[in-house]
C-alpha cells in the first residue's frame, strides 16, 4: 500500500524545497524524540514537584505554539533558510546545556528559549510544505511531512529508554545536540534560498488582511475546536510516561517501547490519513480524532497491564494521525499563500495560550493521588470540542458541494 504513496510523493514533491525541509526536520526530530520522550521521568528524578513537571512539560511542548504568531510573521517576511539554520544551531547549544541545569528556574529559562526557536523552525517548515503543494493535495503533503519526521521520532523514542539504562540521561542530550547541529548544517547546504513569493505589502497591510481572514467562519470554528481539544489533551499528556512507571510498574525501556509503538503506528497510518482528509474533508477526520481521543484517554486511565497499554498505544497512533494533516490543510486553505505561516501562527498561538497552563491541573490531581483520574478528566473535557468540529465538518461539506465544479482550486484570496 505504501508503494502507492511513494509514487504519490513523487508527484507532490515537485519542488526541491520540499525534499530539503523533510530531510532537515527529520534529523532534528530524531534528536527531539531522544530527550523529550522520558523528560517527565527525568524531572521526577531531579526532585521536581509534579505541578512543576506539568508546567515544564507544557512549556516544552506548547510554548512553540504560544509564540507561533511572531514566529509565523517572521517566517513570512524573512529568509526561511536563515531562520531554520539559526534556530536549529541555537537549539543544539541549549539542549547540550540542559543536563547542567539542576533547578527549575534555569530549566524553565532554557526551555522557554528552546520553545521560541522551535517555533521559528516549525513555522518555516509548515509554510514551505504549503508552498510546495497544491491545494488539492495539501493534506497529503502535510501527511508526508509528518510521516517523515515520525520515522525519526519513532527511532529516537525507542532508543531513549535503553540508552538511559545503559549510559544515563547525559547521552540523550549529547546525541540530541549533535542531531540539531547536523540538521542546521544540512539546512545551510541543501535548502534552496527560496520561500514564499515576496510580497510588496507592508506589515500593517498584512495585519489588516489578517483581521479579515480571521472573520472567516471555518477558521473561527477550527480555532475553537482545536483550543478545546488541545487544552483537554494537555491535562494528561505530560503524565503518560509517569503513569506507565508508577501505575503500570514498567521500566524505562518498556516505557520508551510503548511510546515508540504509538509513534510507529502513527507513522504507518500518517499518509493514509492525509489522503483520507483530501478525499473526505479535514473536518470529518478531526471529528473522528476527537471522539476516539476521548475514549482512548479514559481507557488508558483505566488500564492495568503492559498488554492494555500496548493495545491502547497502537490504536492511539492511528487516531493521532487523523489530526495534524487535516488541521494544517484546513488552516492553509483559509489563507492566501503569502500569509500561510502567519495564519498557522495565529491559530497555534491562540491554542497555546489556552492550553499551556492546563497541565498544572493534571499536576495537582497527580500530586493529590488522583493519577488515573488525570486521564479520565482529560478524556471527558475533550468532548467539549465535539459540537464545534461537527459544525465545521458540515460547513466544509457545504462549501465542497458549492465548489465541486472547480478543478485545481487555489487558496482563497482575501485581498
Amino acid at each position: 500500500m505504501y508503494l502507492t504513496y511513494l509514487f504519490l510523493m513523487q508527484g507532490i514533491l515537485q519542488r526541491r524545497v520540499m525534499y530539503s525541509v523533510v530531510i532537515v526536520m527529520t534529523i532534528s526530530s530524531f534528536g527531539s524524540a531522544l530527550w523529550q520522550a522520558l523528560f517527565s521521568i527525568y524531572l521526577e528524578e531531579l526532585g521536581i514537584s509534579y505541578v512543576n513537571i506539568g508546567l515544564s512539560t507544557s512549556i516544552l511542548f506548547m510554548l512553540p505554539a504560544v509564540l507561533a504568531l511572531p514566529a509565523g510573521i517572521m517566517s513570512d517576511i524573512m529568509n526561511k533558510k536563515g531562520l531554520m539554520v539559526l534556530a536549529l544551531t541555537a537549539n543544539g547549544f541549549i539542549v547540550f546545556l540542559l543536563p547542567l541545569a539542576k533547578n527549575i528556574e534555569i530549566l524553565i529559562a532554557l526551555i522557554l528559549l528552546y520553545g521560541f526557536l522551535s517555533g521559528l523552525s516549525v513555522q518555516s517548515a509548515i509554510s514551505l510544505v504549503a508552498y510546495a503543494s497544491t491545494a488539492t493535495y495539501r493534506a497529503t503533503a502535510f501527511a508526508i511531512y509528518y510521516f517523515a519526521i515520525q520515522i525519526s521520532s519513532t527511532l529516537g523514542t525507542f532508543m531513549s529508554g535503553p540508552l538511559i539504562e545503559y549510559y544515563g540521561y547525559d547521552i540523550l542530550y549529547l546525541l540530541a545536540s549533535i542531531s540539531y547541529f547536523i540538521s542546521a548544517a544540512l539546512a545551510w547546504i541543501i535548502m534552496p534560498s527560496l520561500g514564499l513569493p515576496k510580497s510588496n505589502t507592508k506589515l500593517y497591510e498584512n495585519l489588516n488582511r489578517l483581521g479579515k481572514i480571521l472573520k472567516e467562519r471555518r477558521l473561527r470554528l477550527l480555532i475553537i475546536t482545536v483550543i478545546l481539544h488541545d487544552l483537554s489533551v494537555f491535562i494528561a499528556m505530560p503524565f503518560t510516561a509517569l503513569f506507565a512507571k508508577d501505575i503500570l510498574s514498567l521500566d524505562k525501556s518498556k516505557i520508551s517501547a510503548i511510546l515508540g509503538i504509538r509513534n510507529a503506528s502513527l507513522m504507518m497510518t500518517q499518509i493514509a490519513s492525509g489522503r483520507l482528509a483530501d478525499m473526505f474533508g479535514g473536518g470529518t477526520l478531526l471529528t473522528m480524532h476527537i471522539m476516539l481521543t476521548s475514549a482512548l484517554n479514559v481507557a488508558y486511565g483505566l488500564s492495568n497491564t503492559l498488554a492494555d497499554a500496548v493495545i491502547i498505544m497502537v490504536i492511539s497512533g492511528f487516531v493521532f494521525s487523523l489530526d495534524m494533516p487535516a488541521r494544517r490543510a484546513l488552516i492553509s486553505l483559509c489563507a492566501p499563500e503569502d500569509l500561510i505561516a502567519t495564519i498557522n501562527g495565529v491559530a497555534d498561538t491562540m491554542v497555546g495560550i489556552f492550553a499551556i497552563l492546563t497541565p498544572i491541573l493534571g499536576g495537582y490531581l497527580w500530586q493529590m493521588g488522583y493519577k488515573r483520574e488525570v486521564f479520565i478528566v482529560s478524556g471527558l473535557c475533550n468532548l467539549m470540542a465535539l459540537p464545534f468540529v461537527i459544525i465545521l465538518s458540515l460547513e466544509e461539506r457545504r462549501r465542497s458541494k458549492q465548489y465541486t465544479s472547480v478543478q485545481g482550486n487555489v487558496n482563497i484570496s482575501y485581498q
